[in-house]
């Protein structure tokens, strides 16, 4: 549609303020939408970098970190929305409007009604040819309304119909906005508001660089977008957290590990194509796989920043930079996968800052000083920062119910690290130091992995349940395992599987989890990789591991993680039981104790009671000994006068005894010491009795091919059969002194003894004796053990120990006459008991005494049973003695009947026989049933046998002792013999190493004369 009608445009005078006003008109529009667009978007600018900057300053809240980024764009985008909106409304909407002649005649009309009269909207609508002859007016009727019309325009202010006043307002608010507030914004910076100083090397901003800092880090986060965060001290990287910024964490899964690194050297955006093509060089010079290590590296970095890297150094400085193969081979990043960063460049210049000489060295020296120094330059400081390194880092983690604040403990390379421990809930976590705080991270808690099956299959050692054939050799067990089906060792209940073997075993291990697994370990309790345990995924769900000969325990944990990477763990302890060494112990039975050890003859039996026990198996007990032969002391052999006596003893030999009369006359007896002959090695004898358990115990032997065929066979564990892990130790049992046995210990097996009817002296011999055990082990064993007792034996001849039990005799001996004499008051008491009830006119006042003393003889009779009973067990004893000792048959047949057997009857018949007599009497004199007289009468009859019964009991004893009195005279008579047998071949010991010193010195006389 025209603007304006073609007939008006013949009259320019008309036209003309019209045309002008229509131009003036767009101007303005153009102008208000313009200042209206500056007003909202800076105002928009200005609230924004106050809640963004403000935020920041006064609460540490960072949107880049603490808002996802499409709220961001969504916020942006409204901003747009808005400028569009504007501009369609403001601009174009308004532009396109049809400002036609008779509206802007209106308008001036309207504007100015005194002045135009109406005469502009006539001669406006009469401009039409139509209306014209529709109202029927003339030609020249409307040439003289345009010319006065024309007249009445000359000099009209067209300007003032627009309102310019609100567009200079609009204009003074949108300086207001710009200049005003940057002016403002600078005031503030000047106060302190704006950047702060950063890093190490802090670097002095201007208050214009400070502010124009805030506002290109501003433009960079919302108009670009860009994951720019504002300028901190310090910032710091969480180490192998995921970049989703989430982890799944089982339940009752251990501690999480957080590691948390202070990065020194920042560089801004991502890196370039030639630190791409370098990094690329690198990961195929380390054989490294590329794909997800160049992901990491060639992007946008999540913040804006990124640890600068030695890719990165030809982007910056001009200076020689080291080849990669000429790098030293302990400078290498944490991880082979990550870039070389700077500061691993620094730390390792660190360790060799006294280094010197090197090239490469030098080199990196250099490349650092021209980093620190590009670094200290504010141009530089929105694509290159030196940040400081905080003394401590703080966790604070948070959830629906708990809030907590944990500091790490910092190590080496600028590391801090740490564990959040308990976690009863999905958390969010952040790390912070200084004014800088990661984005927030989070553990989200779910039911971890589980365990549905546990099996274990054992493989023990052989020798532990089989035992070879003397013919075979033992170890040919040796490698050898029987095996025994899986067994489910889950113990459901418990977070630790425990599996106890013996030492040696072999373990196969197979387990099934609930949910597809996509890694499994073991570790041990501070989350290191255990060598010894390889477990491996042997389908989606299953896994395995084995372990062979197991000789240590071992403890720790089995972790598996799912496919979304959450982790289970499942403690196991793998305890070997140690095939030690077996236990022994024993002692002597039935033998003389004397200051020299137990004394017993050279063919003695020696009798123990003990036991020997493994928790394996036995392989063999066995006793031992070592035997010194026991001398007289020599006597001084130099004495020149018992030299010169020599010629008197050997002349013949029958004056011999004259010279031992003449010795022992001006001599001083002699005294036994041991030999000076060198200890001799110990002698071992294995216990018949033992093998013969051996032997006699079903499937315990059998030959190595059997053995072998067996372990062919899978066995349940319930079903093995232990090899013999015990033994009793029992003295051997015999009727008659010469009867031969298979004893245990034989000491006539040792060759002590001097021949029978040989007339040579028997020596006497020191012994000592231990027991012996050894175990079944044919793998690292046998273990030999000894008995914690070692018994001293003094082995003499039958004729020492015969004079040794005569003295005990003796006090037996004594001590049954003392019962005899004890008996003899109690028999006495009877007789007078006797003349009492013989007497005439006996009343019954008299009777209660008798009773009374009956009492007294009854206790008296108990007494000297007991006494006697301990003298038949002395004689049992020594009987026994006799037995194992093999004494002479006649001298143990002669004690047993005259002294042991008549004691047996003393003890078993005399004494209770007496006792039940003196019993009768004292019933009869209680009967007071009876008369008087019938009473007096029973009580003498039974008083009479009594006192018979007290006579068989006395002659009995007295048997005893005659027969004891005989045994002690043969005994002491044998005790005088072997003296003087003692002593002659003392004396003739003695001349003989006197003639050997004689001959001795002769011939060192004959040979040396001039001596």
């Amino acid at each position: 549609m025209a603007d304006q009608s073609p007939h008006l445009n013949q009259q320019p005078a008309l036209s003309g303020p019209l045309v002008f006003l229509r131009g003036r008109i767009r101007q303005y529009v153009i102008l208000e939408a313009v200042l209206g667009i500056i007003i909202f978007a800076f105002a928009w600018m200005w609230l924004d970098l106050l809640l963004d900057y403000g935020c920041y300053r006064l609460f540490g809240i960072d949107w880049v970190q603490a808002m996802p980024r499409f709220l961001r764009i969504f916020l942006l985008g409204v901003l747009t929305l808005g400028v569009v909106v504007l501009t369609a409304t403001r601009i174009a909407l308004r532009l396109n409007k049809d400002y036609r002649d008779d509206s802007l005649a209106l308008l001036l009309e309207n504007k100015f009604p005194d002045r135009l009269n109406d005469r502009l909207i006539t001669a406006v609508e009469l401009s039409s040819p139509a209306v014209l002859r529709e109202r029927g007016a003339s030609a020249e009727l409307l040439q003289q309304m345009l010319l006065e019309t024309e007249e009445r325009l000359k000099g009209l202010p067209v300007d003032e119909v627009l309102d310019w006043k609100r567009l200079k307002t609009l204009g003074w608010r949108a300086l207001g906005l710009t200049l005003g507030m940057y002016l403002v914004a600078l005031g503030l910076s000047v106060a302190g508001a704006g950047i702060p100083n950063i890093g190490t090397d802090e670097i002095n901003l201007s208050s214009m660089q400070s502010l124009h800092e805030v506002l290109l880090t501003w433009m960079d986060r919302n108009v670009s977008l860009k994951n720019v965060i504002w300028p901190r001290h310090t910032y710091l990287e969480l180490v192998g957290f995921p970049e989703s910024g989430q982890v799944r964490v089982g339940r009752d899964a251990p501690p999480f590990p957080v590691k948390v690194r202070a990065v020194k050297y920042l560089i801004a955006g991502r890196p370039s194509e030639r630190a791409v093509s370098r990094f690329n060089d690198y990961l195929k010079l380390k054989n490294i796989d590329q794909g997800p290590a160049m992901v990491r590296f060639d992007r946008r970095p999540p913040e804006g920043w990124r640890a600068l890297t030695y890719f990165d150094l030809e982007d910056w400085i001009s200076l020689k930079i080291p080849a990669l193969d000429s790098l030293p081979p302990d400078l290498k990043p944490g991880r082979p996968e990550d870039p070389l960063s700077f500061d691993d460049i620094e730390h390792f210049l660190e360790k060799h800052a006294n280094d010197s000489g090197s090239e490469v060295l030098d080199s990196l020296k250099a490349c650092l000083d021209a980093i620190r120094q590009l670094g200290g330059n504010a141009i530089y400081r929105r694509k290159l920062r030196v940040m400081a390194i905080p003394e401590n880092v703080v966790i604070r983690s948070w959830g629906n119910s708990s809030n907590n604040t944990m500091t790490l403990q910092r190590g080496a390379g600028n590391e801090y690290s740490g564990q959040i421990a308990d976690l009863r809930e999905s958390i969010d976590f952040t790390a912070q130091a200084l004014d800088y705080r990661t984005a927030n991270k989070r553990l989200v808690l779910v039911p971890p992995p589980m365990l549905l099956k546990l099996m274990v299959e054992e493989s023990h050692p052989a020798y532990l349940y089989y035992r070879t054939n003397p013919g075979d050799n033992p170890s040919g067990l040796k490698g050898l395992k029987q095996r025994f089906e899986a067994q489910d060792m889950l113990q459901s209940g418990s977070d630790m599987s425990r599996v106890t073997v013996p030492e040696g075993t072999s373990l196969i291990v197979t387990g099934e989890a609930d949910t597809d697994l996509a890694l499994i370990r073991a570790v041990n309790k501070a989350g290191a990789k255990i060598d010894a345990i390889n477990p491996t995924l042997t389908g989606k769900r299953s896994f395995s591991f084995s372990t062979e000969n197991l000789r240590e325990e071992i403890s720790f944990y089995l972790e598996y993680e799912d496919q979304e990477g959450v982790l289970g763990r499942r403690g196991m302890l793998l305890k070997p039981n140690t095939d030690e060494a077996p236990n022994a112990d024993f002692e002597p039975d039935a033998l003389r104790r004397t200051k020299d050890g137990f004394m017993v003859t050279p063919l003695a039996r020696l009798p123990f009671r003990g036991n020997a026990n493994d928790a394996h198996g036995l392989g063999d007990i066995r006793y031992a000994l070592t035997v010194k032969k026991v001398e007289s002391e020599n006597l001084n052999v130099k004495d020149l006068f018992l030299i010169s006596a020599i010629p008197q003893m050997i002349s013949t030999h029958g004056s011999v005894l004259g010279g031992v009369t003449f010795l022992g006359a001006v001599m001083p007896s002699g005294k036994k010491t041991e030999s000076k002959e060198p200890e001799k090695e110990a002698r071992r004898f294995s216990l018949p009795s033992f093998q013969k358990l051996l032997e006699s115990t079903p499937g315990e032997i059998k030959t190595l091919a059997a053995i072998k065929d067996e372990l062919t066979k899978s066995k349940k564990l319930s079903e093995r059969r232990q090899a013999v892990r015990s033994f009793q130790i029992q003295p051997d049992t015999f009727e008659k002194i010469d009867e031969e046995v298979q004893s245990d210990f034989a000491l006539g097996k040792l060759g002590l003894a001097v021949p029978g009817g040989s007339n040579a002296y028997q020596p006497r011999y020191r012994m000592e004796f231990w027991l012996e055990a050894l175990d079944h082990d044919v793998e690292t064993g046998p273990h030999l053990v000894t008995s914690k007792e070692r018994y001293m034996f003094f082995i003499v001849s039958e004729s020492d120990l015969l004079a040794e039990i005569a003295r005990e005799e003796e006090k037996h001996k004594l001590a049954l006459e003392q019962a005899k004499g004890q008996l003899l008051e109690s028999e006495a008491r009877l007789g007078i008991s006797s003349l009492d009830l013989a007497a005439t006119g006996v009343k019954v006042e008299q009777l209660g005494p008798m009773a009374a003393r009956c009492d007294e003889i009854e206790r008296n009779l108990e007494t000297k049973l007991a006494n006697t009973n301990e003298i038949l067990e002395a004689y049992t004893r020594i009987l026994r003695e006799f037995k194992l000792n093999r004494v002479d048959a006649e001298r143990y047949k002669r004690v047993q009947d005259t002294i042991h057997e008549p004691l047996r009857k003393i003890t078993l018949v005399e004494f209770p026989a007496t006792s039940r007599a003196i019993d009768s009497f004292r019933k009869a004199l209680e009967d007071s049933s009876l008369t008087l007289d019938k009473r007096v009468e029973a009580s003498r009859t039974a008083l009479a046998e009594s006192r018979s019964q007290f006579k068989k009991l006395l002659q009995a004893i007295d048997e005893v002792l005659a027969a004891m009195g005989t045994l002690t005279d043969i005994n002491k008579l044998v005790a005088m013999l072997r003296t003087i047998e003692e002593e002659e071949r003392k004396q003739f010991d003695l001349v003989q190493k006197i003639h050997e010193e004689l001959v001795r010195k002769t011939l060192e006389d004959a040979l040396n004369p001039g001596k």
